[in-house]
C-alpha cells in the first residue's frame, strides 16, 4: 500500500483522477460528521509514491461539508475543470459548485471604475495612470467584481486603460 494519507479517515468521499496522475478526494463522511475538504496526490516521477497536499488557497473549499457528492473532471479552454454536484451535508443538497483549477483572468478597464471617498474628486484618470491625492479626507477608485466572480478561489486583474497593455497592477 502506499503511504498513509495525512487527513482523517473517512466514507462515502468523492475520488477523482487528474491529468498527470494527480488523485483528488473531496469530502466525505468522518467520524464527526461531513468533511469540508479537499486533499491532492501527485505522484513524484519515476517512483511509487508521492505526496497529499490541499490544493486550495483558502483554508476552506466555498462548499459545505458533505458526503456522497458526484464529481467531474473535464479538460476546457480555461484549463482544468472540477464540478462537484449535490451530497449530503445532513441534508440532501441541491447545488452545483464549478472549480476552475487554473487562476482566472479578469481584465477590469481602469475607466469602469467609480469614485469613492470623502474626496472624489481628488482622482485623476489620465492615458496611463490614475492619481489619487487627497489632503483632507479619502478618495479612491472601486471596482466590483462580476457576480460569476464572486466564488472563485484565485482572481488575478489586470488594470488597462480601453484595452491596451495592462498595468500590471500598479496603481
Amino acid at each position: 500500500p502506499m503511504e498513509r494519507p495525512p487527513w482523517f479517515p473517512r466514507s462515502r468521499h468523492a475520488v477523482l483522477g487528474l491529468q498527470g496522475g494527480a488523485v483528488l478526494s473531496i469530502g466525505g463522511l468522518g467520524a464527526a460528521g461531513p468533511l469540508r475538504e479537499v486533499w491532492q496526490w501527485t505522484p513524484e516521477l519515476g517512483t511509487l509514491t508521492g505526496r497529499w497536499e490541499q490544493p486550495w488557497d483558502w483554508p476552506l473549499p466555498p462548499w459545505t461539508g458533505r458526503y456522497g457528492a458526484a464529481v467531474a473532471w473535464q479538460l476546457q479552454e480555461q484549463g482544468e475543470q472540477v464540478v462537484l454536484a449535490g451530497g449530503n451535508d445532513g441534508q440532501n443538497k441541491h447545488d452545483v459548485w464549478r472549480w476552475l483549477r487554473d487562476p482566472s483572468k479578469l481584465v477590469v478597464p481602469l475607466v469602469d471604475g467609480e469614485t469613492t471617498g470623502t474626496q472624489p474628486e481628488d482622482c485623476d484618470l489620465d492615458l496611463k495612470s490614475l492619481r489619487c491625492n487627497s489632503m483632507f479626507g479619502v478618495s479612491g477608485r472601486r471596482w466590483r467584481l462580476p457576480y460569476d466572480q464572486w466564488p472563485s478561489t484565485d482572481v488575478f486583474v489586470d488594470l488597462t486603460l480601453s484595452g491596451e497593455e495592462p498595468l500590471n497592477g500598479t496603481i
